[in-house]
């Protein structure tokens, strides 16, 4: 079972359930901790997801959220910094994911 907390994380689920390059995926994974302009933040991904040979974690934010600075900043910190443990990061827009959503229903894949 896998909850979400938006309609975008929900179109995201469904999207990774299809798609059969996908061998895994979790809500809320982990929480990292991390210095930012001399504070600590935490930060909550809302996706990891698993495939042969990726581990990828997602933050699902709407475009405007997204272009926000302080979300730019630590998107950046996190692309940099989450290598070194296996992990690439990235931001996935909500919009994408409705309009994917809309056209994998109007082929039938779910």
């Amino acid at each position: 079972m896998v909850q979400w907390e938006s309609p975008a994380e929900l179109n995201a689920c469904r999207l990774l359930d299809a798609d059969p390059a996908v061998t895994a995926f979790y809500e809320q994974p982990l929480e990292i901790t991390y210095f930012l302009d001399g504070e600590v933040h935490r930060h909550y991904p809302d996706i990891l997801v698993l495939a042969p040979n990726r581990s990828e974690l997602w933050k699902i934010k709407p475009e405007s959220e997204a272009a926000r600075p302080e979300t730019v900043r630590r998107t950046e910190l996190m692309r940099r910094a989450l290598p070194a443990y296996g992990y690439t990061y990235r931001i996935v827009l909500a919009e994408d994911l409705a309009r994917e959503e809309a056209v994998a229903s109007q082929l039938g894949v779910f």
